[in-house]
């Protein structure tokens, strides 16, 4: 078996691994708790029990309070425009519940696209509620509007760290070209190894992430498809109204949420002290 870090360490700096055995299955290790991420592919199930189409791909998830393991998803390009616009129609629709659960930080390395399936991948930043309103007809109440908007959710395509000698980037789950340089300076070590080394700070190009679409090798615009995305939005915004009591429900699936606490291990959320990392 090899083992390889990914992603985000937690719990005082464990790492999450990707497992790989000589079978060649594989499954991603996290060192933490996985109830979000099992609760949120709940609400994909019940969303696909009552007429959801194209159907959502839940991942399996094994949740062990304080680790979990996760199904491993490979990117996989599409096999045909129809699998592109299904792609986008599910995003869409992915689209309308993060922003009903007040998610947040969806960026390019939060999704993996796997064929005609978008997959989230880390799903820390669900509800998160907006800051006290304010006027809109002030600047930073524009901005305001704009933070309660579905560009919250970090999906859709943005432009962001504009200014000063650099046009910004996009870091969207939807967007994210690779090869983009940072919007400012990266440290960086010079003259390594030798008595001159130093800490610099310059632009670098940023790598490119899974999250887009491809076909026939080439990568998918968006922007070709953003009917597919609005259909798809439309569609689970419907369902989530139209469902709306039953999600709302005392012991329904919104209320499996209140104890999950995303970023810590599982006897913080029961309000025990952690016993797996100082303080």
């Amino acid at each position: 078996m090899r083992v390889k870090e990914a992603g985000d360490s937690h719990r005082g700096g464990r790492s999450v691994l990707i497992a790989t055995f000589e079978s060649g299955f594989q499954i991603v290790y996290k060192p933490k708790s996985l109830a979000v991420d099992a609760h949120f592919q709940d609400l994909l199930t019940w969303l696909n029990d009552r007429g959801q189409a194209p159907r959502f791909r839940p991942l399996n998830i094994l949740d062990r309070a304080t680790h979990g393991w996760v199904e491993f998803i490979d990117a996989r390009g599409c096999d045909s425009a129809a699998d592109v616009r299904s792609f986008y129609e599910r995003q869409g629709g992915q689209l309308a519940l993060l922003y009903a659960l007040e998610a947040t930080d969806l960026h390019s390395e939060n999704l993996i696209a796997h064929g005609e399936h978008p997959v989230l991948v880390d799903l820390e930043a669900l509800f998160h509620p907006p800051l006290p309103e304010t006027e809109f007809e002030r600047a930073d109440g524009l901005e305001s509007f704009f933070d309660r908007s579905v560009l919250r959710t970090g999906l859709l395509p943005e432009r962001v760290w504009s200014g000063d000698g650099s046009a910004g980037i996009d870091i969207s789950g939807l967007g994210a070209e690779p090869d983009q340089e940072t919007p400012f300076g990266v440290p960086r070590w010079e003259a390594a190894g030798t008595d001159e080394m130093r800490v610099v700070f310059r632009r670098v190009s940023i790598p490119g992430s899974p999250n887009r679409p491809s076909l026939a090798g080439r990568p998918v615009d968006v922007t070709d498809y953003a009917d597919a995305v609005v259909d798809g939005f439309t569609r689970v915004y419907r369902l989530l109204m139209e469902h709306r009591q039953e999600l709302l429900a005392a012991g329904g699936l919104l209320t499996r949420f209140a104890g999950d606490d995303p970023k810590r291990c599982g006897s913080l959320s029961r309000g025990t002290k952690c016993r797996c990392s100082p303080g």
